[in-house]
């Protein structure tokens, strides 16, 4: 890629908002109550309320499911993540008006998750490939514990809602990809002291981003309530610990990191987080603490709460993000 199409890409994507997923999901979400309440119930819907994304106005296929244009090389291109993201907003949507529509728009949704899960023989795990290569650096094929994980999320709906069994085995499929390390097939790692981690990217370009750890613990909490498994409780508790050890590291004294990029780089630069997903951070570590019960979780969630409402942050936040993608995007 040029240096004008590099800078022609961000300033696109990052300055314009056009394009990408940012297109599609676009709220940090409101926190559902009712389900928080019931956490153990799906069907309350998801632990964010994304109903305002099911006016994403597309493009979508002749089936109604979401693609994301990315613009450049890229194109037009299904998203699994997005098709996921999108799926919930529709469930949540059909929760909120009783709408049957929007059941038959969730379904469909579910059905392509279905088809498009490979199944990889030689460890029984069912993947969501990218087939695309995402600038700067990722290349196909590569998936993700995020979209696994949202997509664990939407097939367990699919079961609750209308019992069919493919939508359980797709799940579970899924589910072994986050009991297997990278170097087996799935999303896992672990550091030097045995912590464990699920990356957003396979293979990995930005280490250990925040966000898309606590929504893999978030999916695999929510396949532990519907299975009852031991291995999915087992893998949760072990993650809640993983990120009691971790979110320090992520904390800067005036903003959240989107990722741990600097330890495995060695960059001099931090990878802050934007201010919509250090927003979304602050939801993520509410929920988790409703979850969980661990002091730590409200404490940084009080604490990067207080970053959002600060003028002199949001500046420090901006600037730091903005030299961080031009050095690094």
């Amino acid at each position: 890629m040029s240096h004008r199409d590099r800078y022609c890409r961000l300033w696109r994507t990052h300055v314009l908002q056009q394009g990408g997923v940012k297109k599609l999901w676009t709220t940090t979400g409101q926190l559902n109550e009712v389900r928080l309440k019931d956490p153990n119930n799906l069907l309350k819907g998801y632990f964010l309320d994304y109903s305002l994304d099911t006016q994403y106005p597309g493009p979508f296929d002749s089936h109604g499911v979401p693609l994301i244009d990315y613009g450049g090389t890229v194109g037009v291109r299904y998203n699994p993540w997005a098709v996921s993201h999108y799926a919930l907003a529709i469930f949540q949507k059909f929760l909120q008006t009783g709408d049957p529509c929007y059941k038959k728009r969730f379904l469909i949704l579910s059905d392509w998750l279905v088809a498009h899960g490979q199944l990889q023989p030689h460890n029984n795990t069912i993947l969501w490939i990218y087939d695309f290569d995402y600038p700067p650096a990722i290349k196909a094929p590569w998936f993700s514990a995020l979209a696994q994980s949202v997509a664990i999320s939407v097939l367990l709906r699919s079961y609750l809602l209308v019992g069919q069994s493919k939508y359980l085995q797709t799940a579970q499929g899924a589910f072994q990809a986050f009991t297997l390390d990278i170097s087996q097939g799935g999303v896992s790692t672990r550091d030097s002291n045995g912590y464990l981690f699920f990356e957003e990217t396979v293979p990995v370009r930005i280490y250990h981003i925040l966000n898309g750890f606590i929504s893999s613990l978030w999916g695999i909490y929510e396949y532990w309530a519907v299975t009852q498994e031991h291995q999915a409780q087992a893998l949760f508790e072990e993650g809640l610990r993983s990120l009691e050890y971790y979110l320090p590291q992520y904390d800067v004294g005036w903003a959240s990191l989107y990722s741990l990029f600097h330890l495995k780089s060695g960059s001099r630069l931090k990878d802050v987080a934007s201010p919509f997903y250090h927003e979304f951070h602050v939801k993520q570590l509410n929920v988790l603490y409703r979850l969980s019960g661990c002091a730590l979780f409200d404490e940084y969630h009080q604490r990067w709460q207080s970053y959002l409402h600060s003028p002199l942050c949001q500046a420090r936040t901006l600037a730091a993000k903005a030299i961080f993608k031009l050095v690094h995007y």
